[in-house]
């Protein structure tokens, strides 16, 4: 398949074809990636740069040995790359002609899992902990942690393994607070107790 005429004049970088599934059907759409020479400066700056994200780096390679004729599998094995890598970002280039070049190699901000236990909650959980156990028991279990604070309405639900992670977290920072040098014995002493 031949490239529109308007291409041209910079000639083609390399030729990918995405398959894309219409129903029951399979059609290879061939991507076109085109650099013009302000887009190869730019790039070819951003990558002598030795301060920059190395996936940025590598996005930046990806085009530009496109733009040198290399084929896919070519930077395949120049860059160790996946080829779905390859026509990720060829794909990103050809969807998004408007944006400036640098701003294509940024990653996209990810989502990532809210945060669900903030200091306020670790506070609440650390203080059920230092407190005195119910009538009728020697001391606090993880469940029995866990149950208070959704019976507090402080959360929805909780497990005992979050009760876990947060007075794990607690204990470490108390023991690195109450770490002591003792100079006559040459040994380091942890100060152990219930809570400070």
């Amino acid at each position: 398949m031949n490239p529109p005429e308007q291409w041209s004049v910079y000639g083609i970088v390399a030729i990918s074809e995405l398959t894309v599934t219409t129903g029951s059907t399979h059609q290879a759409i061939p991507i076109f990636t085109v650099l013009t020479p302000a887009e190869r400066e730019a790039l070819e700056h951003f990558v002598s740069k030795g301060d920059r994200k190395a996936r940025e780096i590598t996005r930046a390679r990806i085009l530009l040995l496109s733009d040198a004729g290399k084929k896919d599998r070519a930077i395949m094995a120049i860059l160790h790359l996946s080829r779905s890598t390859i026509l990720k970002m060829r794909k990103k280039y050809v969807q998004t002609p408007q944006a400036p070049i640098l701003d294509l190699l940024k990653e996209a901000p990810r989502s990532g899992r809210p945060i669900q236990i903030d200091s306020r909650l670790e506070a609440n959980i650390t203080m059920i902990a230092c407190s005195d156990p119910p009538e009728g028991f020697a001391r606090w279990t993880l469940q029995m942690i866990a149950d208070k604070v959704v019976e507090m309405n402080l959360m929805d639900t909780l497990s005992y393994e979050s009760v876990r992670s947060v007075l794990k977290k607690q204990t470490e920072a108390l023991v690195k607070r109450a770490m002591v040098y003792r100079q006559h014995h040459g040994f380091l002493s942890v100060a152990y107790g219930r809570c400070a």
